[in-house]
């Protein structure tokens, strides 16, 4: 990783220097893209911009974290690093979760969550270590609603070069999780948890993260009108 660093590095310097061409990054003679996939994003480098602010409407939606909508009551904690409120953007507004060597962020709700009626996922991910398993991990309590309990579920999301849908580095990525897909969880009106992990060979990575608009929505289908409910102006033509 610290060549493939080097290498972005030097061929950066010398089309700086006049030295080399921007050209020479597609002419076959720099694997740009391999260069890219492989490198980490230094921890001094943060988001320039902000998240996209989410296009639902809040009639929609379950927010766990989000400037664009209310959000539920939560509690976070992180099992190593240091978490904190962090605005991307001076005098935007928007704030992110920044989270700073980590290994597993757990957001824990207040009792638990249905989302039975919910029909996907939202997580928006800034991160400096792609390389890195990235995990999402819904957990269910279960009809006792306790944490721990025998009729607890769990379904985890693995985002890696191995399922061939890594999450690239030093840009926002809009995660989108269809619940339909989470076929591990017994229950999903019992909703206590989501977990977000990076991990490499099993242990904490270290990278850095940038958490954004998490919440769940839900797709509008089957909508019928009769002609009494339209009112129409204009002509017909």
């Amino acid at each position: 990783e610290a060549a493939t660093q080097a290498s972005l590095a030097t061929k950066a310097k010398a089309v700086a220097n006049g030295t080399d061409t921007i050209a020479s990054l597609s002419d076959g003679s720099f694997d740009l893209t391999t260069e890219i996939s492989n490198a980490s994003v230094p921890d001094v480098i943060r988001p320039l911009v902000a998240a996209t602010t989410p296009g639902q409407g809040e009639s929609g939606v379950i927010s766990i974290f989000s400037d664009a909508y209310s959000d539920v009551s939560t509690s976070w904690s992180v099992s190593a690093g240091v978490i904190e409120d962090a605005v991307v953007v001076t005098d935007s507004g928007d704030t992110s979760k920044k989270v700073t060597g980590a290994d597993s962020v757990t957001i824990t709700l207040p009792g638990t969550l249905d989302i039975s009626e919910m029909s996907s996922l939202h997580v928006n991910v800034w991160r400096s270590e792609p390389s890195a398993d990235l995990t999402i991990t819904l957990v269910d309590y279960g009809a006792d609603g306790a944490v721990g309990g025998t009729d607890n579920s769990e379904h985890v999301v693995t985002y890696n070069t191995a399922n061939n849908n890594q999450v690239a580095g030093g840009q926002w990525t809009d995660l989108t999780i269809d619940l339909t897909d989470l076929s591990d969880l017994s229950s999903t009106t019992n909703i206590g948890q989501i977990v977000i992990s990076s991990q490499t060979d099993g242990a904490a990575s270290g990278e850095t993260l940038y958490l954004d608009n998490i919440y769940f929505s839900k797709t509008f289908s089957g909508l019928t009108f009769s002609e009494t409910d339209l009112v129409a102006t204009g002509s017909e033509g």
